[in-house]
């Protein structure tokens, strides 16, 4: 009974292992869009969690991750107020933008110092403070991201980024979005909430909102600071 017992462990851990080398061969060689394993506890928990009560996933505070994927292999770190970016103080007389949107603009794939966020402070020398999220980031979080948190920060004009690709989709209450255990993400209710538009740069608000629209020809390209495997 015994050694039936370890015939049958064995012949489990040949075949996870199996699985293990055939997962690893498809990622590397791009049949899977998969994160690779890190084999540390270290990295136990995700960068991106449902961390926050009022836009849901964002990343914790100080956390260090190892990010590999077959084209990449990075670390990404978050400051004390969990944006991926730099130690940055809420007040400062200095001129800052806050800069708002998706795995674009948090640079999903991308090294830290070469994001658009970071080429930005170079040419300008103005502090752009990243506040993206990858991972199904719809305009509405954004939006309560920037009144409950960014908001906090002093700046003088703030970058709104959407793709109309599939930023509106992330804002469709879908069933499956709705069901018990499902991220938790705010939606837009009432009429209003089906008119969308642009809002360029006015002299009228108290701070200068840009909304970078993407064309409809700029869906076949990926823009610069986003990583593809």
């Amino acid at each position: 009974m015994v050694k039936k017992i370890g015939q049958w462990l064995l012949a489990i851990a040949v075949s996870l292992v199996c699985v293990e080398l055939a997962l690893q061969a498809a990622v590397r060689l791009g049949f899977a869009d998969l994160d690779l394993p890190s084999y540390s506890l270290a990295q136990a928990q995700p960068f991106w969690q449902e961390v926050n009560a009022d836009f849901g996933v964002w990343h914790p505070p100080n956390a260090r991750y190892r990010h590999r994927r077959s084209c990449f292999d990075l670390i990404y770190t978050s400051n004390a107020y969990g944006m991926r970016d730099r130690d940055v103080a809420m007040a400062s007389p200095a001129r800052r933008v806050v800069v708002l949107g998706d795995s674009f603009v948090e640079g999903w794939g991308v090294d830290g110092g070469r994001r658009f966020t970071e080429q930005l402070n170079s040419l300008t020398g103005i502090d752009h403070l990243n506040f993206g999220v990858a991972g199904d980031f719809g305009p509405t979080q954004a939006s309560v991201l920037y009144k409950t948190l960014a908001a906090k920060f002093d700046h003088r004009a703030v970058i709104f980024t959407i793709l109309p690709e599939n930023d509106f989709l992330d804002d469709m209450p879908f069933p499956q979005r709705l069901r018990k255990g499902a991220r938790h993400r705010p939606y837009l209710i009432g009429k209003r909430a089906t008119s969308i538009r642009c809002i360029r740069s006015t002299s009228t608000t108290r701070r200068r909102i840009s909304t970078v629209c993407a064309t409809p020809s700029s869906r076949s390209r990926r823009p610069p600071g986003t990583a593809r495997c």
